[in-house]
């Protein structure tokens, strides 16, 4: 019966192993392919400064037709808990709320040699819409085409704003 149990142990490991690389593979492939016809808007600049707040804070965006099957978003839940270890949070602006169950007092990872590609290849660009990563994180990100983002744009525009009205007063 031992023998039996530790084979059976032996045959599912083997299995999960099989079925990850292929999945991870085929992840690999459609991001490739995704890729190749269509470059994403934004490009990912600095790194990692060891700060935690993306695992405190894990924001998954999810289209907002879903709002409309609460089974579905229910779902969602279930699974980000189950395949990534998510605690859910809440749900803010079409996107779920959790926080990471391996994250360690000091801001490490328990997990980290382990962890999921999605945490590995965070902060993710995606082919449309600006991406968004925590204040204080060391990432950031600028338009491919190296046109100011719409926040930019605000920002120069007001500061052009205040130099005219300044120069306007004194004169």
């Amino acid at each position: 019966m031992q023998i039996l149990s530790s084979t059976l142990k032996v045959v599912v490991r083997g299995m999960f192993l099989v079925v990850g690389l292929f999945v991870h593979y085929m992840e690999r492939l459609a991001d490739w392919f995704v890729g190749y016809h269509k470059k994403t808007e934004y490009i990912r600049k600095g790194s990692c400064i060891k700060c935690g707040k993306c695992c405190r804070l894990v924001g998954i965006s999810y289209p907002r037709f879903l709002n409309r099957f609460p089974r579905i978003v229910r779902l969602l839940i279930r699974w980000h808990s189950f395949r990534y270890g998510f605690i859910y949070e809440g749900l803010d602006d079409n996107m779920l709320v959790y926080r990471c169950r391996f994250l360690k007092e000091d801001g490490r990872c328990k997990i980290y040699h382990f962890r999921p590609r999605l945490c590995r290849e965070y902060p993710k660009v995606g082919v449309y819409g600006r991406p968004r990563v925590p204040m204080g994180c060391g990432f950031y990100f600028v338009r491919r085409d190296g046109a100011p983002s719409f926040s930019e744009a605000l920002y120069i525009a007001g500061k052009n704003t205040r130099e005219r009205l300044g120069s306007e007063i004194k004169g």
